[in-house]
């Protein structure tokens, strides 16, 4: 009755590699959340980044429209204005 209160050597070893292999994929787990936080952080950095370069290319528009009129564009190689209209 001696094996009657253990599991073979096999059913160890396969327990074993199924518990080693869930540890690998927790452990996995946790790295790819902490890189999913850390590109949401990236993300929403740029999205700010962004949204305050749009405001400062609005600031820029208004200002070359009250200095050069609504009617002009700009090329912006060259720095030359010419009339659209």
């Amino acid at each position: 009755m001696g094996n009657a209160n253990k599991i073979t050597q096999d059913e160890q070893a396969q327990l074993k590699s199924l518990i080693d292999s869930e540890q690998r994929s927790l452990s996995q787990l946790g790295l790819v959340t902490y890189e999913i936080e850390r590109l949401t952080r990236q993300k929403n950095d740029l999205l700010d980044n962004i949204k305050s370069l749009e405001s400062l290319k609005i600031k820029a528009q208004e200002t070359f429209q009250q200095k050069y009129g609504n009617d002009v564009s700009i090329n912006l190689d060259t720095g030359e204005i010419t009339p659209t209209k």
